[in-house]
Formats: structure tokens, C-alpha cells, sequence
């Protein structure tokens, strides 16, 4: 059952290395910038656009106190902006929550973006300072 998954996955990867696969970050910017004012669970520090990936650095506003809550807006703030296929990639770091996500479709029209978010503040450094910092990610 699984393998079905993971091929699905290696397809998914197969189409995002191809170069003209990227779309660039514009529009997507501009899609994720909409939803970031429509739910206000973050406020926007900074944008970018660098290359082929749009960058945000993010303050948190969400319900919570775990790490688990910041991934869950997250994940929910990608989800308005989705297509086809959605890889989230999660990094505790020492004073920041990064989240690399990739967002296609490896079928019909393939294109794809990247995203780089930042998850940064004073209510993230208590999360990641309760959850056991950055280290305890890594085991």
C-alpha cells in the first residue's frame, strides 16, 4: 500500500527537477500575501522573491503554545494556496520555525513553486524554547 504513496512522491520530485517545471514565486506571492491578510493567524515582517522561491518572514498570531500549533496554521495557510501536490519541509532552528514548501502539479500543466517561510517572534522563541529548542528536533 504504501508503495503506491512513494511512487506518487518520486513522480512528484521527478517533475520539480525539471528546470522548466518552476513558475516562479510571483503569483504565488501574491496568492499567499492574499490569504496571509484574509486569516491574520500571521503577520507579514518581509517578502521576497529570490530566484525561483517567494520568502516570507512570518509572526505567529495563532492559538497555542506547541510546535504542533505552529505547524498546523502553517500547513492550513499552504492548503489555501495548493495545487495538485503539497511538500512541507519543517526546521526548528534556534530563534526561528522554517518551513520549505513546494507547491505543483506533476500531471496535467506541470509547474510548480517554492516558498521559504520564516516563523519568527517572541511567542515562537517561547515555543521553541518549551519544546526543548532546536536540538531536541534532531534526535
Amino acid at each position: 500500500m504504501v508503495g503506491g504513496f512513494v511512487e506518487k512522491l518520486r513522480h512528484f520530485a521527478e517533475a520539480a527537477e525539471r528546470p522548466a517545471w518552476w513558475d516562479g514565486a510571483s503569483v504565488i506571492e501574491v496568492e499567499l500575501d492574499a490569504e496571509l491578510q484574509r486569516l491574520r493567524t500571521f503577520e507579514v515582517r518581509s517578502s521576497r522573491v529570490l530566484g525561483d522561491a517567494g520568502e516570507f518572514e512570518l509572526e505567529w498570531r495563532g492559538r497555542g503554545r506547541s510546535i504542533t500549533d505552529v505547524r498546523r496554521d502553517v500547513y492550513g495557510l499552504c492548503g489555501r494556496v495548493s495545487e495538485e501536490a503539497v511538500f512541507i519541509d519543517c526546521a526548528v532552528g534556534e530563534h526561528e520555525v522554517q518551513f520549505d514548501v513546494v507547491i505543483g502539479w506533476h500531471t496535467h500543466g506541470a509547474h510548480g513553486h517554492a516558498l521559504r517561510l520564516w516563523v519568527v517572534g517572541e511567542r515562537i522563541q517561547r515555543v521553541i524554547d518549551g519544546c526543548g529548542g532546536a536540538k531536541a528536533h534532531l534526535r
